[in-house]
């Protein structure tokens, strides 16, 4: 199989999963009776895994239940069995019977957690401090991004995109520039965007500005990974900040990834935020394109090359 057969597999699997985004769970979103989907629940089940499986387990078993939990292994392994057939070979080795134990029972931590209240729940295992803090990331299932899903339906969360781009991260792994470690990818992707809570979502192509959206963001960083334990909210905030320096071969395959899903997203959908904001091809290669390419250049071309044939870019080319 060549290196764009290979990709292609991945990304067809990859835009299969937004379906998750339109599918249900049977968990409801913190006091309220709704339900939060699929994808917000993976996401946010992860989130827990990665917040309190540090007091249970090694890193390496922490990293297989995140796995575990983001595959949906605790469900129906449904979308493992449809795994390329490369990726399996790479991930199943991190799937110890220790990390499917340690997942279980995160996962069931996340479904049991309780509370009419979002300031009143309780993650169980966690200290005040963390169920403080995760029951505040419920809040980012909130904000709706400029992104639609692949079946136009409504607009995606934040929480749902954040599940969907740490995927990406474990199955596109082999076209990153440079070697990186896959599970350190995840896990800044897992909390990239929490400081949305407080500063919303910033379309790519929308109008802004730069200096003041980075300060609000800062001030949502240190309000926000300030709830946790003073150890571990330093840690997961540098995470945030590593991500945002954009410096480390990690960073810069995340940033790079975090712009795939949206191109994938406008290709299903009839061109979605392109059409929205009246994006020029020029512009595309110039806010995406350019950036994707400093830590998954293959990717790019890939998609480059889907773009340029599209009708909303063909007419311009």
């Amino acid at each position: 199989m060549t290196d764009q057969s290979a990709l292609a597999e991945s990304l067809q699997y990859l835009d299969d999963v937004d379906a998750l985004k339109s599918t249900p769970a049977q968990s409801h979103r913190l006091g309220s009776f709704a339900l939060e989907s699929h994808a917000d629940q993976r996401w946010h089940s992860a989130l827990t895994a990665l917040v309190l499986g540090p007091r249970l387990a090694d890193k390496a078993t922490v990293d297989g239940a995140i796995l575990f939990i983001l595959l949906g292994l605790g469900y129906d392994g449904l979308w493992q069995s449809k795994l390329p057939a490369r990726c399996r070979a790479r991930l199943d080795p991190v799937l110890t019977p220790q990390s499917i134990s340690l997942g279980s029972t995160l996962l069931s931590v996340y479904l049991d957690r309780h509370g009419a209240k979002r300031d009143h729940a309780d993650y169980g295992l966690a200290s005040i401090e963390q169920s403080d803090f995760l029951a505040e990331c419920d809040k980012l299932k909130d904000v709706f991004r400029a992104t639609r899903l692949h079946d136009d339906s409504r607009h995606e969360n934040t929480a749902e995109h954040s599940f969907h781009v740490a995927l990406h991260a474990l199955l596109l792994e082999d076209f990153a520039k440079e070697p990186v470690d896959v599970f350190h990818v995840v896990r800044m992707l897992l909390v990239h965007d929490i400081v949305e809570i407080d500063a919303g979502d910033t379309p790519i192509h929308g109008a802004g500005d730069p200096q003041a959206q980075a300060e609000k963001e800062q001030a949502a960083a240190d309000r926000i990974f300030g709830l946790l334990p003073a150890a571990q909210g330093a840690e997961l905030g540098a995470l945030w900040t590593e991500f945002e320096a954009n410096t480390t071969p990690e960073a810069q395959f995340a940033k790079s990834l975090d712009r795939v899903p949206p191109i994938c997203a406008n290709l299903a959908n009839g061109g979605g935020t392109w059409v929205d904001y009246n994006v020029t091809y020029d512009q595309l290669v110039a806010r995406v394109g350019q950036k994707m390419a400093n830590g998954a250049p293959l990717i790019w071309r890939h998609l480059d090359a889907r773009i340029r044939i599209f009708p909303w870019f063909a007419a311009q080319l």
